[in-house]
C-alpha cells in the first residue's frame, strides 16, 4: 500500500534532522576531539602541574585522537624550584587506548611509550633533595578508611607494548662532592596484564642503561599476577668504576681507593605457591679487577688484579650459600713499618667504636639463644695465583726488607657448617728462590677449631735479617741458611706441633751494641749446636691446650729455643748427630720410564749429595744406572712409535721452518689418527688389503697396535738408556764446580734391572759411597 506524499515528507524531514545532528555530533566529537580538548588539556595539566609540582611547568603540544583513541604529549619541562634550569622534562608520551576497554571492563592499551625522559636530582650539603618538597607528609588512615581500600577491587588492565628510550638523570651529590650520570636509559616490557586470561603468561621486561660510564642491562621474566610469583631475572653489569662511590663507604678510609672495577653477571629468581614457603635463588658471577689502594702519601699499599666470586646457588630465605670457586689472582701487598713502629695495612681496618665493644661485652655476658639466624656457606675451591707480598721495616737500624713472590695456592671443601676438614696448601718463594709451602687441612667453622697444617721453608738466608740479629743477639749474620719443617695440629682444643729447624754454615760477625741484646754466649752456643758441617739441626715439639689463656705457641717455641741454648752452653757434647741427610731415599733417584731427563725431585736429591761429597773431600760415590724391562721398552716403543706420527707431519710443516725439530712438533687431538693413518701406510711389513689390493684403513687402535708389534726395543739398547741416566747424574754433580771428576765412577751393573724396592721404581739410577 502506498504510502501519502505527506507522510513520506514528515519522514524525509525526520531523516534530514537525525543526518544534520550525527553530522553535528560527528564535527564537535571531532572538533572537540582534535582541538579544543587538547588546547584545554594543556592548559589544564601546565595549571596543574605548576601548582603540584610547585615549579613552572611548560608543555609543547596535546595530541588527541579521538577516532583512534590515542594521546600525545609533546616537549614537557618542569624548572627547578628556583626557575632556573631543568628539574624534570619528557620528550614525548604516548598512549594509544583501544575501545576493547570497554568490553573487557578494564583499561585495555595497545601502546605506551616514554621519549627521552630527563631528570635532574640535587642532594644539598645539608643532606636535602632537591624533591623533598614533593613527597606529601604521611597521613593517619582511620580503620574505615582502611576497611574500604580492602574492599576494593583492583582495577582490570592490560598495557601493551611499554617502552622507555633515551632516558636520562644527572644526580649532583653536594653533600660528598660527587656527581653521576645515568644515560641511554631504555626499557622494554611487551605487556603487563592482571586480566584473569594473562596472569599466567611470563612478562619480560628488559632494562639497560649506562651508569657513569658503566653498562647496565637487566632483563627477566615474571607472572607478577600469578599465584606463585614466578620471577626470574638477569642483571649484568660491567666495569663499574668503584673509587667513584668511596666517598658513600659506611666507615671512614684512612687511605685513597684509587681504581678499582666492578661487573656481575647474576641471576634472581623467586617463587611463591600458596601454602609454601617463597624461595629466592641467586646465582652467577662477581668480579673486581684492578684494585688499587694507596696511603696518604700515595705509595701502593694493596694492588689486585682480579678478585672473582663464581656463585653456584644461594637460597637466600633458607641462608644457604654455595660458592663454586673464588679467584684471587696477582695480589700484591706493600707492608711497611715506619720509624714509630706504625704498621700501614692497620690503616686498612676500621677504628672499634669502643661503646660498641662494650656493649658487646655485656651481650656476650649472656647466654645465647642460638646460631639459627649464621647462613651456612660453602666454598668449593678457593684459588690463589701469583700474589705478591713485600714487607719493609724502618724501625731497625739498617732497615729490614723481605719480599715474598710466586705465592700461589687455594683451599678446598670449605664450609661454615664444620665437621668436615677443608684442603689447604700455598706456596711461595722467598726472595726470589727460596720455597716456602704450607699444605695440610683446616676447618675453622666447626665446633672445635681443626688444624693439620705443615709448613716448610728451605734455605732462606739469614745474613738478611741482621737488623734484627743486632738489634737481639747484638752481633751481625755473615752467613747461614735456615731450613724449617713445622707441623701443627689442634684437635679437640689439643696441640701437637712439632719445629724441625736446620740452621746451615751459621757465622756470626761484628758486635752490635743493644739494651735489647741478650746476654747469653751466643758465639759459644753456636760453636757446640754445629756439627761437623757446620749445621744445627733443631727439634721443639710443643703441647698444650687452646682453651688455655696462659698457653701461647711463639712464647714456647721462644723459651725453649733459649734453653737450649743454655744447655749448648752448659752441656757441651754432641746435641744433634752428624747425619748425611736424606736416609735410604738419597741412595737412588727415579726417573721417568723411558727418559734420562733429570726431574725436579732428583735434582733436589742431588744437590743434597754434593752438598755431603763437597763436606767430606775424602768420599767417592759409584753410579749405577738401571732400567725397568717393561715399562722402558714400553715408552719408548711408544716414543718411537709417536715419531713415525710426527714423521708425516713434519714433513708438511717443514718448508715453513716451525717447528725447526721433530721432538718440538705436537700433534693435536683432532689430527691423530689422519697422521696415524699416513704413518701406517708408509710401514713396510705386511698389512691388510682392501678388494683393490690397496693397504686397507682399519680402526686407529689396530694400525697402532700393529705398528707397536713391528717396534723392537733391545736389551742393549735399554742398557745404554741406563747408561745415559748414569750419565746426566754424574754430568749434573760435576757440573756443580764442587766435586772434582776423580771421585765419581759411573760402574756397569751386573744385572740390567735393579733389586726390587717396595714403591720404587725400577727406572732409576743408585749410588754407592766408597
Amino acid at each position: 500500500m502506498a504510502q501519502s506524499p505527506e507522510k513520506s515528507t514528515r519522514l524525509g524531514k525526520r531523516a534530514r534532522k537525525a543526518l544534520i545532528c550525527i553530522v553535528a555530533v560527528f564535527i564537535l566529537y571531532t572538533l572537540a576531539g582534535f582541538l579544543i580538548l587538547p588546547f584545554t588539556l594543556k592548559l589544564i595539566l601546565t595549571s596543574k602541574l605548576a601548582s603540584n609540582l610547585h615549579r613552572p611547568v611548560t608543555i609543547e603540544s596535546v595530541r588527541i585522537n579521538p577516532y583512534s583513541l590515542t594521546f600525545a604529549l609533546k616537549g614537557l619541562s618542569v624548572a627547578r624550584h628556583s626557575g632556573e634550569g631543568v628539574f624534570a622534562s619528557l620528550g614525548e608520551v604516548y598512549i594509544d587506548l583501544q575501545a576493547a576497554s570497554i568490553l573487557k571492563r578494564g583499561l585495555v592499551v595497545k601502546e605506551f611509550w616514554l621519549k627521552s625522559p630527563r631528570l635532574s636530582i640535587v642532594r644539598d650539603t645539608d643532606m636535602t633533595y632537591n624533591f623533598a618538597d614533593l613527597i606529601p607528609e604521611k597521613e593517619a588512615k582511620t580503620k574505615d578508611t582502611e576497611d574500604e581500600g580492602k574492599q576494593k577491587e583492583a582495577l582490570a588492565f592490560s598495557i601493551n607494548n611499554i617502552q622507555i628510550s633515551n632516558g636520562s638523570i644527572e644526580f649532583l651529590d653536594l653533600a660528598k662532592d660527587v656527581t653521576h650520570h645515568i644515560r641511554d636509559i631504555n626499557t622494554n616490557i611487551p605487556f603487563i596484564s592482571n586480566m584473569p586470561s594473562e596472569v599466567n603468561s611470563f612478562v619480560k621486561p628488559s632494562f639497560s642503561a649506562v651508569f657513569n660510564e658503566t653498562n647496565f642491562r637487566f632483563e627477566g621474566s615474571t607472572k607478577p599476577f600469578s599465584d606463585s610469583l614466578e620471577t626470574t631475572f638477569k642483571i649484568k653489569l660491567e666495569k663499574l668504576f668503584i673509587p667513584h662511590y668511596a666517598a658513600y663507604s659506611p666507615v671512614k678510609m684512612d687511605y685513597k681507593l684509587a681504581s678499582g672495577y666492578l661487573s656481575t653477571d647474576a641471576t634472581l629468581s623467586y617463587i611463591q605457591y600458596r601454602d609454601k614457603s617463597p624461595s629466592l635463588e641467586l646465582s652467577g658471577l662477581l668480579e673486581i679487577k684492578d684494585i688499587l689502594l694507596r696511603d696518604r702519601k700515595g705509595r701502593a699499599m694493596v694492588d689486585l688484579a682480579l678478585f672473582r666470586v663464581d656463585l653456584a646457588t644461594a637460597k637466600l630465605f633458607e641462608k644457604k650459600i654455595h660458592l663454586s670457586s673464588v679467584l684471587i689472582e696477582n695480589p700484591r701487598i706493600n707492608a711497611v713499618r715506619n720509624k714509630k713502629g706504625e704498621i700501614n695495612l692497620l690503616t686498612l681496618v676500621p677504628e672499634q667504636d669502643n661503646t660498641a665493644e662494650e656493649i658487646n661485652k655485656n651481650t656476650n655476658d649472656k647466654p645465647k639463644s642460638g646460631t639459627g639466624n649464621t647462613p651456612e656457606i660453602t666454598i668449593s675451591k678457593v684459588t690463589l695465583k701469583n700474589g705478591r707480598v713485600r714487607f719493609a721495616d724502618y724501625s731497625l737500624k739498617p732497615p729490614f726488607s723481605v719480599k715474598l713472590t710466586g705465592i700461589n695456592g687455594g683451599l678446598s671443601g670449605l664450609s661454615t657448617s664444620g665437621g668436615k676438614a677443608a684442603n689447604a696448601k700455598l706456596t711461595a718463594k722467598i726472595d726470589r728462590y727460596v720455597p716456602l709451602s704450607i699444605t695440610g687441612k683446616i676447618d675453622p667453622f666447626g665446633t672445635e677449631l681443626f688444624i693439620d697444617l705443615k709448613c716448610k721453608l728451605g734455605g732462606f738466608e739469614l745474613s738478611s735479617v741482621t737488623p734484627y740479629s743486632g738489634k737481639f743477639i747484638g752481633y751481625t749474620i755473615e752467613k747461614g741458611k735456615l731450613v724449617l719443617d713445622l707441623k701443627y695440629r689442634i684437635d679437640k682444643k689439643k696441640l701437637n706441633a712439632s719445629n724441625v729447624v736446620l740452621i746451615d754454615q751459621i757465622t756470626l760477625g761484628r758486635r752490635v751494641k743493644s739494651a735489647d741484646a741478650t746476654k747469653l754466649p751466643i758465639k759459644f752456643a753456636l760453636r757446640l749446636l754445629k756439627d761437623r758441617r757446620g749445621e744445627i739441626n733443631i727439634d721443639l715439639p710443643v703441647t698444650g691446650r687452646t682453651d688455655d689463656p696462659k698457653f701461647s705457641v711463639g712464647s714456647v717455641v721462644f723459651k725453649m729455643f733459649v734453653n737450649l741454648i743454655s744447655k749448648a752452653v752448659t752441656s757441651p757434647f754432641a746435641l744433634i748427630g752428624a747425619i748425611v741427610g736424606g736416609g735410604e731415599e738419597l741412595s737412588f733417584i727415579e726417573l721417568e720410564p723411558g727418559s734420562y731427563t733429570l726431574t725436579s725431585a732428583n735434582i733436589k736429591k742431588l744437590d743434597t749429595l754434593t752438598s755431603a761429597l763437597f763436606e767430606r773431600p775424602s768420599l767417592k760415590m759409584e753410579i749405577g744406572g738401571y732400567a725397568d724391562v717393561e715399562k722402558d721398552r714400553s715408552v719408548v716403543m711408544n716414543y718411537r712409535l709417536l715419531n713415525k706420527i710426527k714423521a708425516q707431519k713434519f714433513r708438511k710443516v717443514a718448508k715453513k721452518g716451525v717447528p725447526s725439530e721433530l721432538d718440538a712438533l705436537t700433534i693435536e687431538a683432532g689430527e691423530y689418527d689422519k697422521y696415524l693413518w699416513k704413518a701406517y701406510k708408509k710401514e713396510k711389513f705386511e698389512k691388510p688389503k682392501n678388494a683393490f689390493g690397496l693397504t686397507k684403513k682399519i680402526k686407529p687402535t689396530e694400525m697402532k697396535e700393529l705398528m707397536l708389534s713391528h717396534i723392537t726395543v733391545t736389551d742393549d739398547e735399554l742398557r745404554e738408556l741406563a747408561t745415559r741416566r748414569s750419565k746426566a747424574v754424574k754430568d749434573y754433580i760435576l757440573g756443580s764446580g764442587k766435586i772434582e771428576a776423580s771421585r765419581i765412577f759411573i760402574v756397569w751393573p751386573k744385572n740390567l734391572t735393579p733389586k726390587e724396592k717396595k714403591d720404587v721404581s725400577q727406572s732409576r739410577v743408585e749410588f754407592k759411597l766408597k
